[in-house]
């Protein structure tokens, strides 16, 4: 997903990497709502399973004709004189950036991935009140990367 972001956002030529983010968080948003109530109304856990999945399908078919090629295009060489590679080796700020990354990773993990766990197990609420705590999560994941700017309502290219 990441890689295929990187290629459009070189096609708006501006950075667009925050909204890709966004909405993969406006999913679990979205996930969390309809995902709710079903549990509180104790659907099938496999009826909806096979429900989200033909939504996913059908979402993806309608959207096909806008997804790049799975070839990546060529670019023309630069006539001006190359530059010269990156040093080798890890600097402090290269780290420092690294074990930043981790440590944010982490916290995103535990907390997108075992707050409902925690919620549910230890303090006792339903799942539907642990799934719409996720919810939350992910719309505050939401709002955090998305960044409204004139480049989404152009075109890639």
């Amino acid at each position: 997903m990441n890689a295929h972001a990187v290629e459009v956002e070189r096609g708006y030529e501006r950075p667009i990497m925050g909204a890709f983010h966004a909405y993969f968080s406006l999913g679990g948003l979205a996930a969390a709502l309809v995902g709710g109530p079903l549990i509180a109304a104790e659907v099938y856990v496999l009826l909806t399973l096979v429900a989200a999945s033909a939504a996913g399908i059908l979402a993806t078919l309608a959207c096909a004709r806008w997804v790049l090629s799975a070839r990546p295009q060529r670019r023309e060489r630069s006539r001006t004189a190359p530059r010269p590679p990156p040093p080798l080796g890890w600097s402090k700020h290269v780290l420092g950036l690294g074990l930043l990354a981790f440590a944010l990773m982490l916290a995103e993990g535990v907390a997108g991935g075992w707050s409902t766990v925690h919620l549910n197990d230890s303090l006792g609420t339903s799942k539907a009140t642990a799934a719409w705590a996720f919810g939350l999560f992910s719309g505050a994941m939401t709002l955090a990367g998305w960044r409204p700017t004139r480049s989404w309502r152009g075109s890639v290219g």
